[in-house]
């Protein structure tokens, strides 16, 4: 019987940054549990906003 490998829970914080975005991604590609803490409010800037919606998904 082969064993299940535990993946870890990760929490990012800080993914709409240059490194947070790549780390939140790879986190979900490796099969980790993801959660990302996002502000609460929208920005203007419409790239953190596609960043966003992306992690929605």
């Amino acid at each position: 019987m082969a064993s299940m490998e535990q993946k870890s829970k990760v929490l990012v914080i800080g993914a709409l940054g240059y490194i947070g975005k790549y780390i939140a991604i790879a986190s979900v590609k490796l099969g980790h549990p993801t959660l990302v803490l996002l502000p609460s409010f929208r920005s203007a800037d419409p790239i953190d906003n596609e960043i966003i919606g992306s992690f929605k998904k």
